[in-house]
């Protein structure tokens, strides 16, 4: 039931049955969770259920005008004044009454539930497994750092690809790197490139540019024809979050 976008909750008539196989995101996220064997993590695959506990944080003046008005209300817009004209805010909140869902019910810097668990509760830094600093020899064999995901403006993801409209705007998968990294590899921009990892090897569009620190390269992602999956590290995993390193591997970039 809608979306979420700057202060404003929408909620929309269905235009049309989803075609073929097709079926929302959210569904097809919980579908999977379900299949996984976690269906008590994914509300067994009901996409209204995960909707409806979401809704649970607004007071339920809100809740309700937004099921009953299709066309859609505005959430605090008398907290974004108040913002506006004094700076800061001091309005109610769910939290003033409820607390958060922390094991101390407030604001936690330092997390009581991830100290239980056997983590640091603080944020600390630890060098990633594969850097110029943690795996040196490595290094020898790959002299760049690779990092992915930035955002691009034609697309979502990997999304829009198949739009001409966004396609002509930005029409390959690209591998930016700096002029001196260039220079030292007879790379020039436009050049068909090869970005390889210890895992595998990627061709990509060389975009020259000082807008990318030197020794390191970046990636697009989103392209069924560039995967850069194939050169990203699925083992060495955040031990809290699961998530896999995609800002902090090492590659080289040569011409195939």
């Amino acid at each position: 039931p809608g979306c979420e976008y700057q202060g404003e909750i929408r909620y929309r008539h269905q235009a049309l049955e989803p075609l073929g196989e097709a079926k929302p995101d959210g569904e097809m996220f919980l579908e999977l969770g379900v299949r996984l064997g976690m269906g008590d993590l994914f509300w067994q695959g009901d996409l209204a259920a995960s909707w409806a506990e979401a809704a649970e944080g607004l007071p339920e003046d809100i809740r309700k005008a937004a099921y009953e008005d299709p066309e859609g209300v505005t959430v605090y817009s008398d907290v974004i004044e108040e913002l506006v004209e004094r700076g800061f805010l001091d309005a109610d909140r769910q939290w003033r009454i409820n607390g958060f869902r922390t094991i101390t019910g407030k604001i936690e810097f330092d997390s009581e539930e991830l100290r239980q668990q056997g983590h640091n509760g603080l944020p600390i830094y630890r060098e990633p497994p594969e850097s110029p600093l943690s795996s040196p020899e490595l290094y020898q064999r790959y002299p760049l750092v690779l990092t992915s995901g930035g955002r691009q403006k034609y697309f979502t993801h990997s999304q829009q690809h198949n739009v001409d409209a966004m396609l002509k705007h930005d029409p390959h998968p690209r591998a930016q790197l700096h002029p001196i990294d260039a220079a030292a590899r007879s790379i020039q921009t436009g050049d068909k490139v090869a970005v390889e990892s210890p895992r595998g090897q990627v061709i990509f569009q060389a975009e020259v540019t000082d807008t990318i620190k030197q020794g390191v390269v970046h990636c697009f992602h989103g392209w069924n024809n560039a995967n850069i999956n194939e050169l990203t590290d699925d083992q060495h995993l955040d031990p809290i979050s699961g998530f896999p390193p995609f800002k902090s591997l090492l590659c080289e970039v040569v011409k195939p």
